[in-house]
């Protein structure tokens, strides 16, 4: 009744190269349907930042004004998260399973001893004394209880961890588009204004500390392209 390592290796090595595909699919999928969610996501997060937790908004416009840097794909991370689960999953099932055999196993024994006609032989020299059953078998009650309890934990730890990687990536990709935004509305009106003014653009661009500066800078750039008949892309 001892738990089944090789079991376990089995049901590890057929699921690596399943998690791997899933992995992968689910991170592509979810890079390119949730960008828009996400980024809607996290302008309703700062909309709420604005009224209770304005240095969170103002973070998050701090950085656009450090314009387009390189950062870390979260593809990765959705790749590294839904492996885990998979095989977490997969691990935590093949431990059930052994709990729930080695219960079975033990009430197949306590079943014996209460129909010691069923062995054509003395069951004292083959199975353990009935007391020592009971005690393993309540200790193993006992260690499914706990395992289940630990299960639960995982669980909600783990999604805790995908509200994490969201909010971060929604967080990214908000920064990006709103980033690519007001450096392509100031290089399309820059033929169309002075030189001095598209520096001065620029430099506010660089200076903004907040969602106010962020749209004043957009606002001034609207109303030129509108002088001008120019359509700026849709933010």
């Amino acid at each position: 009744m001892k738990f089944s390592k090789e079991k376990l290796s089995k049901y590890i090595n057929k699921s690596v190269i399943i998690a791997a595909i899933i992995g992968i699919i689910l991170s592509f999928f979810l890079e390119k349907i949730f960008n828009p969610i996400c980024e809607a996501i996290y302008s309703f997060v700062l909309q709420v930042g604005d009224y209770f937790i304005v240095s969170f908004s103002n973070a998050t416009y701090q950085e656009i004004a450090l314009g387009l840097t390189e950062k870390a794909s979260y593809s990765l991370l959705y790749f590294i998260y839904f492996a885990l689960v998979f095989l977490g999953k997969i691990i935590m099932d093949s431990i059930c399973d052994n709990i729930d055999s080695e219960l079975s196993s033990a009430d197949n024994l306590v079943y014996v001893w209460n129909h010691p006609e069923i062995i054509p032989y003395d069951i004292t020299q083959v199975i353990p004394p009935e007391n020592e059953i009971s005690s393993y078998k309540k200790k193993t009650s006992k260690r499914k209880k706990n395992f289940k309890r630990f299960k639960i934990f995982i669980t909600s730890f783990m999604y805790v961890l995908l509200a994490i990687i969201i909010m971060l990536n929604s967080r990214q990709v908000f920064i990006c588009e709103k980033t690519i935004a007001a450096i392509n509305d100031i290089e399309i009106v820059a033929p169309y204004i002075s030189d001095y003014q598209y520096k001065q653009f620029k430099s506010d661009f660089y200076l903004i500390k907040n969602k106010q500066d962020y749209d004043s800078l957009l606002t001034a750039l609207k109303a030129i392209a509108s002088q001008e008949n120019i359509t700026l892309p849709k933010q």
